[in-house]
């Protein structure tokens, strides 16, 4: 048999509802019997969970279904989603996320038209109930063969398990056990695909709905702070150049840990930035960036702090739209529809 060009692999625990809302959108997509692999790995769920998945498989929608006996955690059930996947691609997505109408299709003739290591999907938030309103009736993307370009472009959002399609015909099954229980596994083969390939794509049209205010209960300091820079720091001792990290986490100490401490300031009141703080200051007390935009976000009044992450969105921006413009010129970014 041939194998799929994608395998659309969802881990799963707890959230039935979520999960029929994803496999609705993405069964009414599979026009094209063989090309599309989708998998469900549940994580012992005590819902409806298997009651879901059964309804769209005895609608004729061939879905490839585990189910662990107990809670394996997080990592490992993502891990056992992307082991499972037999296609040259694979996306691991989650259970509360959305392919928007049209995003498949669009998404299978950008993979068809080269040897990509990353594809990265745009997405957009929604809050309640999703409305099937947003249709793809065009994928705009652009390819990068400049790695810096495609990490300014991407920076954090690497992170995206949902948003992120690996060449895993490119790396096969990577080295992961370092990685689990860091919240971030799907990082030991994302940046190896990225790392690897000799071009990464973006595509600009937005094509996931991404379910806002929904995170997996973590710490977000512990694991966007500490773990991140395991992650990188292993990387960079199996020889991986330090400077692809280096434009990661400085564009987190510019935009993401600015806009989330504010955030958490304001949502939850009596909220203490100490701990966060403590997490993030012996990892970056060196980087000026630290200084400049994420300690002011911790320390300055909340009105000032906001208006402050307006500014570092707007030059992390500008840093993206100056790499982007120098591609153009150069040849290393291509238009592809």
């Amino acid at each position: 048999m041939t194998k799929p060009l994608l395998s659309i692999a969802i881990p799963t625990y707890k959230r039935a509802a979520l999960l029929d809302l994803c496999l609705g959108q993405i069964c009414k997509q599979l026009e094209q019997p063989g090309l599309v692999e989708l998998i469900v790995s549940d994580n012992a769920s005590p819902d409806d969970t298997p009651a879901i998945v059964k309804k769209y498989q005895d609608a004729g929608h061939k879905i490839t279904y585990t189910r662990n006996e107990e809670n394996v955690g997080a990592d490992r059930n993502i891990l056992q989603a992307f082991k499972m996947a037999t296609g040259k691609y694979v996306v691991v997505f989650s259970d509360d996320d959305v392919l928007i109408e049209g995003a498949i299709d669009g998404i299978l003739k950008l993979l068809s038209s080269g040897n990509y290591g990353i594809v990265h999907l745009n997405s957009f938030g929604f809050s309640g109930n999703y409305q099937p309103s947003a249709k793809a009736t065009s994928v705009t993307a652009f390819v990068y063969k400049n790695k810096k370009r495609f990490i300014r472009k991407t920076n954090y959002l690497l992170t995206f398990i949902s948003g992120t399609i690996i060449n895993k015909e490119l790396i096969g099954l990577p080295d992961y056990e370092w990685s689990l229980d860091t919240n971030l596994v799907q990082m030991s083969w994302h940046y190896k695909a990225l790392l690897d390939a000799s071009e990464n794509a973006y595509v600009d049209t937005k094509l996931v709905a991404v379910k806002e205010e929904n995170t997996g209960g973590y710490n977000i300091f512990k694991v966007f702070g500490t773990h991140i820079v395991k992650v990188h720091r292993h990387f960079i001792d199996a020889g991986y150049d330090a400077s692809y990290f280096r434009i990661v986490e400085n564009q987190m100490l510019i935009a993401f840990y600015p806009l989330w401490i504010t955030r958490l300031r304001q949502n939850q009141g009596a909220f203490t930035t100490d701990e966060g703080y403590t997490h993030l200051l012996p990892l970056y007390r060196g980087n000026l960036y630290f200084w400049l935009c994420t300690v002011p976000a911790f320390k300055l009044p909340i009105a000032v702090s906001r208006i402050g992450v307006f500014f570092c969105r707007a030059w992390k921006k500008l840093l993206i739209v100056s790499s982007d413009a120098i591609g153009k010129v150069t040849g290393d970014i291509k238009l592809q529809k």
